[in-house]
């Protein structure tokens, strides 16, 4: 995976850590130790945020089209992409990941024109009260025929190719929107 990322696969400045893998986020010994949880989208934001000296920016989009789906994108990297699902599960995985990166900021933009957007946004922004939830419009995010790899300046950590929804939930994390203030 680091590869895919274009980091190299050895540690920064070449200090020796030891890598420890958990379920949980602090259950490792003293010393030089990178907790590696086993939660794919965690471990990647973990060894992201150790090699490029900590993490600045996780933006999320949300498109709310006929299926929702969501993309992720750590630092310039698009680091996952799928289906929202159950929204309560997907804004308890979007507090975790928060909590365990601990980005500098990290915005949820969640496009307007399909059903459901507010509810989602609202969701969002009660359950995760530290992040920034934005609503954008969706206007020009979906293009006409399918796009396999991610806009220009951004790398990818996905084997997977991106089809038009996931590529216009990345649009829409790119895409500055409507801030919900707290309620």
């Amino acid at each position: 995976m680091l590869s895919r990322l274009g980091l190299p696969a050895c540690t920064r400045g070449g200090v020796d850590v030891d890598v420890c893998v958990t379920d949980g986020v602090y259950a490792c010994g003293s010393g030089r130790v990178l907790v590696v949880p086993r939660d794919p989208l965690l471990a990647a934001a973990t060894l992201i945020g150790f090699l490029e000296a900590g993490i600045r920016e996780i933006l999320v989009g949300v498109d709310t089209g006929p299926v929702k789906k969501y993309a992720i994108i750590v630092n310039d990297v698009l680091l996952e992409h799928g289906v929202v699902g159950d929204e309560a599960e997907f804004a308890e995985r979007m507090c975790r990941l928060y909590s365990h990166a601990n980005p500098r900021r990290m915005i949820i933009r969640v496009g307007v024109e399909g059903r459901g957007a507010e509810d989602l946004a609202l969701e969002l922004k009660a359950r995760c009260p530290g992040i920034i939830v934005e609503l954008t419009s969706e206007h020009g995010t979906t293009r006409r025929r399918e796009r396999r790899f991610p806009p220009a300046g951004l790398r990818s950590a996905c084997p997977e190719p991106l089809d038009r929804d996931a590529e216009a939930a990345v649009m829409i994390a790119l895409k500055p929107g409507l801030r919900l203030e707290q309620p």
